[in-house]
Formats: C-alpha cells, structure tokens, sequence
C-alpha cells in the first residue's frame, strides 16, 4: 500500500471536497475578535465533514513561513510512506577506490565517519598498492534554495542542504562549506587509523550506477514518520528540506517544488491558491492560502 505506484490513484479518488456551511454565531465572533483591520489576518476553520463552516480572507495569499512545511511533509509522507529512510552508503569499488554516497540523513555525525573508517580497515585492496575514497556530493549551486538570502544563510537555521552532512551542517552557524568539512574529518580519522588513501569528490551525478561493487554498510536514518517529527516539531528547516527532495527525486530546488506544486494541484488545490519556493518556508516568496492549507490538512486526514 506504501508503492509509490498507487499514489496517484489514491489521490483521485481520495479528494475531499470542502462545502460552505459558515455556522453565523461563529463567524460572528471571529469577525468581531478579527476587528476592522483585518486585511493581514486569514482564518479557515473546518469541522469533522471538512465543511468550511468560518473563513476571513481565505482566499487571500500569505507568506506562510514555516507552515510551509507541511505541505512538503504531506508529499513526502504521500509519496514515500511512514517507514521510508534516507541512506548513507559506503562500497568498495571493483576498480580499487571506496565510495560514499547519502541522501541528507539530518542525524549523520563525526561518530559515523569513523564507523567508516572502521570498514575500509577490515576490507583493504591486496591487489591495489594505492587507493581512493570518492565522497559524492551536489553541485554548490544547489545547496541552497535560490530565494533563501544571503544573511540567512550564514545562520543554522539556513544551513545548506547537501547529501554527506555533519551534524545537518550547523552547530552555531551553518556551515559554508559542508563538503570541505565533511573531507577534512574523513582525512584525520583515516590518518589516525593508518589508513592511506585520497579522498577526492565528484558530482552525485557522475556516481556510475552499473559498476561492479560491494557494499560495505548502509547507515539508515530515523523513519520518516520521525523525520516528520522532526522537521515539524522543531522546525527543522534543513529536515524539511531532504524530505522534498528525496520525495521529488531531484535536488533541484526548482524541480522539487515544481513536483510539490503538481501534487498539491492534483489533490483538488486550486493552482491559483499557492506558490512554493523552497520546503522549509525559509524563502519570503512561498505563498498560500488558509484554505489551501486546510484542504491539504484534510486530504491527510484521511490518508491511509
């Protein structure tokens, strides 16, 4: 029931269908809370029937901020299920080098780059008098959301979303150049264990998928269903982030939100209700209404 191949049909016949039924002493009260001044205040309220039943400017768009997470949550939740895992791998290449790839598990750390070490130790060429470790990564330019400033993106909460992360690449700042950090620990650690090899990088795209190799381990995050948690409880941007791209495929911020668009369209949301521009809500150019996102809240609500 988790394929992702069943998506499509679930949300066709799976859309909920939000009536009017404004319940007046209610709206009333709103209204009269609300005040005069209104124009920056938007409210959806829905009861059990997914009747709208009070509704101030809910069709008028706002920056949704971190509420935005939760359309990037409801995709990745639709698209990959509760117990999907994002995967850090490590194979000894036929060709005499090691490798390491990842998908942006948020929880990765220095412990694990040592873990590493420990299997390259207990699996060395014999037939190779020097070796490499290749670290896979993202090109630069999409490690960060187009439309995230430059101020936020010094901060931890603005950290860069890549593939082989430290500590999410934050600790009180984030950190610029995950990649660089992500060598310089692999180099000490295996220097320490005695091990001699180049660490190189090259683009996640030039990973040769067909080649002959050995997986040596496979590290696996926390299940989505807690990476949800995650992403939401603590508004964990760089979390919310992994979650859109590992659900679209891609780490193209443009492409990703594209996908998140088509499925928040093919669910019933009509396209004129929303804009996304990143999966966190960290970009000041997402857009949505109160009512786009309480028919997104109540497609979920009866997901299976």
């Amino acid at each position: 029931l988790l394929d992702s191949r069943y998506t499509d049909l679930y949300s066709l016949f799976n859309k909920p269908t939000l009536r009017i039924n404004i319940c007046s002493s209610l709206q009333d009260k709103l209204t009269n809370l609300v005040g005069k001044n209104n124009e920056s205040i938007a409210i959806t309220i829905l009861d059990s029937n997914h009747n709208i039943i009070s509704d101030i400017n809910g069709n008028k768009l706002f920056i949704p901020a971190s509420n935005q997470k939760l359309f990037s949550s409801a995709y990745a939740l639709h698209v990959k299920g509760p117990l999907y895992r994002l995967e850090t791998h490590i194979y000894k290449n036929s060709k005499g080098y090691y490798e390491i790839t990842g998908s942006g598990d948020p929880d990765i750390s220095i412990k694990h780059i040592r873990i590493f070490a420990e299997e390259i130790k207990s699996n060395r060429f014999l037939s190779y008098p020097s070796s490499s470790l290749i670290l896979y990564e993202e090109p630069q330019n999409l490690w960060w959301p187009e439309t995230w400033s430059i101020p936020d993106r010094k901060e931890d909460y603005g950290a860069p979303i890549t593939r082989l992360a430290l500590n999410s690449n934050a600790e009180d700042l984030a950190e610029q150049n995950p990649l660089y950090k992500f060598k310089s620990f692999s180099s000490s650690i295996l220097v320490n264990n005695n091990i001699n090899v180049d660490i190189l990088t090259k683009s996640q795209q030039s990973f040769n998928q067909v080649l002959n190799r050995k997986l040596l381990l496979n590290i696996s995050s926390a299940p989505l269903y807690m990476l949800m948690n995650l992403a939401n409880s603590e508004s964990h941007n760089f979390s919310s982030e992994v979650l859109l791209r590992n659900a679209s495929n891609t780490w193209d911020n443009k492409i990703a939100t594209q996908k998140l668009s088509k499925w928040v369209e093919s669910i019933g949301v009509d396209k004129e209700q929303f804009n996304f521009a990143d999966g966190s809500g960290l970009s000041r150019d997402n857009r949505t209404t109160t009512k786009a996102l309480s028919y997104v809240l109540a497609f979920m609500e009866k997901h299976r």
